[in-house]
């Protein structure tokens, strides 16, 4: 229960930011998971090629 309270507050606060704060919080996340993607193939081409 005490965790949904966090939660809210957590996105309370990023709709209260600045908008170009936001962008540059959803860039740095938007990074992230393209670099786990490209890990993620590579580590499949690796496997596949070893195969």
């Amino acid at each position: 229960m005490n965790k949904d309270i966090e939660n809210e507050s957590v996105l309370e606060k990023l709709a209260e930011m600045h908008p170009i704060r936001q962008a540059a919080y959803a860039s740095i996340v938007q990074f992230v998971v393209l670099a786990f993607m490209f890990g993620a193939m590579a580590l499949i081409n690796l496997i596949a090629s070893t195969t």
